[in-house]
């Protein structure tokens, strides 16, 4: 063999060498203790980002949530996992869970599977808390957090200090509105969260220190109660941009980026907003 080619020979095959002793994305079960919890990972490189989905919402078969992460999957590991009763995931032992339950599921599972630290949480809708939660319990994994039109944990009081007060002859769907947010702590929902104590939890976080934090917030154009009075909107809608600012405050390094026009749901109505700030907080966490 030519010496030239020779030497391209041995390079590839170097080079193969390396490309296959990088682990492959972990797909599958994990056990963590007599039932499973459903974890899909594409892509390689650090930080790891983790997502946290809206509540009684599989990651691994929504395909929202699919396509963002193969856009993310070709920069660094994306890993969708089901808690504990939602997709693939068995279900949890009966009774009310907290966010602390759900970190503890997660915490193992990435332990159990090997997903390498250091973690970028991506949590939307409640799944904001859970990502915060995580970082109160566990700060060394974590390299920095993207809030996806998450909850506040400050949010259910908020909303019921500005909602108007009883008056005759209101509309009906006032009424209906404030029985929900009246009974919204603690109300039954299919993964049997305890929405006010998992706020508390989450809440226990005083700050992120200087780990990247992007906050994802929709469109203040949206409705959140689509039959509701302009005027009550409005006031509910303040509530949640302010606080939507108060994640801000949480670390010295943070963004935000507002939705033109999107909703709630920002992985199905806006998924370049959701893989630009996901990306921007990979490019903050390795200091690019």
């Amino acid at each position: 063999m030519e010496p030239v080619r020779f030497a391209f020979a041995f390079i590839c095959l170097a080079c193969a060498g390396i490309a296959s002793a990088a682990p492959a994305p972990f797909n599958g079960k994990v056990d963590i203790g007599g039932r499973s919890i459903q974890i899909d990972c594409l892509g390689i490189g650090a930080p790891t980002v983790i997502v946290e989905t809206e509540l009684s919402a599989s990651a691994t078969n929504n395909p929202a949530w699919r396509a963002v992460a193969l856009r993310v999957a070709p920069v660094t590991q994306i890993c969708l996992y089901d808690r504990a009763g939602r997709g693939e995931s068995d279900p949890a032992p009966a009774g009310k869970r907290s966010s602390d339950d759900i970190v503890a599921d997660l915490h193992l599972a990435l332990a159990k599977a090997g997903i390498t630290q250091p973690y970028l949480l991506a949590g939307h809708s409640i799944g904001g808390i859970s990502a915060l939660d995580f970082v109160r319990l566990h700060p060394g994994e974590v390299a920095g957090v993207v809030l996806i039109d998450s909850s506040h944990p400050e949010q259910i009081a908020a909303w019921r200090r500005v909602f108007p007060k009883p008056t005759p002859g209101e509309p009906e769907a006032v009424t209906h509105a404030r029985e929900v947010l009246k009974n919204m702590d603690h109300a039954n929902n299919p993964e049997s969260i305890d929405i006010g104590k998992s706020y508390a939890e989450a809440g226990a976080l005083q700050s992120l220190g200087s780990k990247p934090l992007i906050v994802l917030t929709h469109s203040p154009k949206w409705k959140m109660v689509a039959n509701l009075p302009r005027a009550v909107l409005a006031k509910l809608e303040a509530e949640d941009q302010r606080l939507q600012r108060c994640f801000l405050k949480l670390s010295t390094r943070s963004r935000q980026m507002i939705a033109s026009s999107a909703g709630h749901e920002l992985p199905e109505e806006d998924p370049d907003l959701v893989v630009t700030g996901i990306l921007d907080a990979v490019r903050m966490v390795r200091g690019q």
